[in-house]
């Protein structure tokens, strides 16, 4: 809503970041943790695709939100582990309590 309501944001995209970078198995650990499930089943996937090369995949990515703070005055106030926990009790209060699809 920031971004539509100022001018100086007309035509402009934004990285909307925290303030770390994390690789995705991380932040896929962090979301298990915050779902209350259990990562074994993903360690093993993630094991056997580890040999896996592939090209398309960078081997760092991480968005700059500096824009957004110059620009809208955004940034990240809420952190990660918090978001993910509040996501997950929002998505079990709404659903029949299963997160995700099954692995």
């Amino acid at each position: 809503m920031l971004a539509l309501s100022s001018p100086a944001a007309l035509n402009e995209d934004f990285n909307l970041a925290g303030a770390r970078e994390l690789t995705l198995a991380e932040l896929v650990r962090l979301a298990f943790d915050a779902a209350g499930a259990d990562p074994a089943a993903l360690e093993q996937k993630a094991a056997a695709a580890e040999h896996e090369d592939d090209p398309a995949d960078p081997p760092r990515s991480w968005p700059s939100a500096q824009k957004a703070l110059d620009v809208l005055g955004w940034e990240a106030r809420i952190a990660l582990e918090d978001g993910l926990a509040r996501t997950a009790r929002s998505l079990a209060e709404t659903s029949d309590g299963r997160i995700g699809v099954p692995i």
